[in-house]
């Protein structure tokens, strides 16, 4: 227990040097974590993932949740109307394009059937709520950006889950429906988000009563933790709907909701400062262990393994960074677009999705689970490293001939090293 202590302890103080390290020199701390549990577990073999047993599985549930909500909280019902077209085109195009790279290089890489390939694709489709919404807070993005980029993460969750179900079926059954497919997709994203607006209403609706109680925030997160379960257990993304929650909360005013006579007493009541100086410490402890813990699942098979996940996040990338030059809007700074294109790391949905082959007694499933373990390491490792590389060529000078045509940047870059004079113009021809 002492032991167990001590490395709690130590965690979260070196977690918060990694954010005092991130500020000071751009290498995010969410890469340095991982570095811890990959020291714990695949290199020094301290720690294995069984050694949580499924607390270390609920723990990750719990603090993509918490990383949702607090998320729904921040977002403007205007800045979401302004996004929404950007979000969806982005989403949408970025995820069929790595869904079809994945496929590509996992029929390469594994020798799979091309059903279970599309399958691997769908499980490293999406973007990882935990890693997106943390490094795009830090890096203090503009709101359209910031916007696009949280719900981006937030709905590509449901269409891995969804879609990585439906083409593992088809891997059973030898068929799909499109059809299906896309009634799964279009059911549980509208059911998750009558789910939570429905809870946020209900807790406005007893918020006095919440507020005399003498523990109201841990009442609230345990509102929010059983707003995922219940729209889980009914078919929905928990996700989603805990994103719903957060959003209608902090919205309330601008969807109407506090001009009705129900909630007339909504008019005075203003709390968002705490709860959002709560839910910003909670999104800290979990976000800690939830990467520790990460990079203590992750296993090197092989160096072959390692070279194919490369090879399909580098495809990924560049894909990308053609979607979000044709997609963002113009209004997007060029420091803004230029960090959206290197944010599409993957995380908890695919970490969970990647044993599902596995457990279902399919062909092939081990090697696709180490596979989607590999790719969520090297997709987070080329974003954490590309992040304060932007302002350095040859990366810089890529990403200001990409963006050539787009606005000048509005808010200046953050702070980088400059040690040459090359670093210099490249920075100043993002910039230009």
């Amino acid at each position: 227990m002492a032991t167990t202590m001590l490395f709690v302890g130590a965690a979260l103080i070196a977690a918060s040097l990694f954010i005092v390290l991130f500020r000071r020199t751009q290498i995010p701390d969410v890469l340095l974590l991982i570095g811890v549990g990959l020291l714990l577990g695949p290199v020094t073999a301290r720690a294995t993932p069984e050694d949580f047993g499924k607390v270390g599985a609920a723990a990750s549930t719990i603090a993509l949740t918490i990383i949702l909500f607090e998320s729904g909280l921040s977002l403007g019902a205007a800045s979401l109307l302004k996004s929404a077209r950007s979000t969806l085109m982005l989403s949408g195009a970025a995820f069929v394009t790595t869904v079809g790279v994945v496929a590509v290089v996992a029929t390469a890489a594994l020798g799979v059937s091309p059903s279970l390939a599309l399958a691997t694709g769908a499980i490293l489709g999406g973007t990882s709520s935990a890693v997106v919404i943390p490094l795009v807070r830090q890096l203090g993005l503009g709101e359209q950006a910031t916007t696009v980029l949280v719900l981006e993460s937030a709905l590509t969750d449901v269409l891995c889950i969804v879609l990585a179900y439906a083409f593992l079926g088809a891997v059973i059954s030898g068929t799909t429906s499109a059809l299906a497919i896309e009634w799964s997709v279009l059911s549980s994203f509208g059911l998750a988000v009558l789910i939570g607006a429905g809870a946020a209403l209900l807790l406005l609706l007893l918020v006095s009563a919440v507020q005399a109680l003498p523990n109201a925030m841990v009442v609230l997160t345990a509102w929010v933790l059983i707003t995922f379960g219940v729209a889980e257990e009914l078919g929905a993304s928990g996700a989603i709907a805990a994103l719903a929650l957060g959003f209608t909360l902090s919205n309330r005013d601008a969807l109407g909701i506090s001009k009705r006579r129900a909630f007339a007493h909504l008019q005075h009541f203003d709390d968002s400062a705490y709860v959002v100086r709560f839910t910003g410490d909670l999104v800290f402890i979990l976000k800690t262990f939830f990467f520790i813990f990460l990079g203590i699942s992750i296993r090197f098979s092989s160096w072959s393994t390692v070279a194919w996940s490369l090879v399909a996040v580098i495809g990924a990338y560049a894909a990308r960074l053609a979607l979000v030059r044709l997609t963002l809007s113009a209004a997007v700074t060029r420091r803004d677009a230029a960090v959206a294109s290197v944010m599409a790391p993957k995380g908890l949905a695919a970490a969970v999705l990647a044993g599902v082959p596995l457990q279902m007694g399919i062909a092939g499933g081990e090697a696709v689970q180490q596979f989607v373990y590999m790719v969520v390491l090297v997709s987070i490792v080329v974003t954490s490293l590309a992040i304060p590389l932007l302002g350095v060529p040859p990366l810089a000078w890529v990403m200001a001939r990409a963006f050539r045509a787009g606005p000048r940047v509005i808010a200046p870059p953050a702070p980088m090293p400059v040690s040459e004079p090359s670093t210099a113009r490249a920075r100043e021809d993002l910039d230009a």
